[in-house]
């Protein structure tokens, strides 16, 4: 079987619904319904607990301006939390990033 197959058909198995009592059963990732997992979007699996993940694109996720692309500058941030705009639907990442290229190995200060 081709790796492709295989994967189709490991996620074709992952998505098949499991019995269950209560959303508990769901991972709370989901609703349990007349004995069944319905999951939420975003989770897949027999009980809900599997992130659905799609293949990322390379230019998404956060981009410092300061950041050179040289082997030897180090760009570190911290957090990434994330808020979606209700009135827009737009997402928007807040993260902070360490200056003069300084890495995050202790929290100290610079001078």
């Amino acid at each position: 079987m081709a790796p492709t197959t295989k994967l189709l058909a490991l996620l074709a198995t992952a998505s098949v619904a499991a019995a269950c009592e209560s959303d508990a059963d769901c991972s709370y990732n989901g609703r349990c319904g007349g004995g069944q997992c319905a999951c939420a979007p975003q989770w897949t699996g027999p009980a809900c607990a599997t992130l659905a993940l799609l293949p990322a694109s390379r230019t998404a996720g956060f981009h410092s301006p300061h950041n050179t692309h040289q082997a030897d500058v180090n760009t570190s941030s911290w957090g990434g939390s994330i808020l979606r705009d209700e009135a827009t639907g737009i997402w928007h990442m807040y993260s902070a990033e360490m200056i003069q290229h300084c890495g995050i190995g202790a929290w100290e200060p610079d001078r």
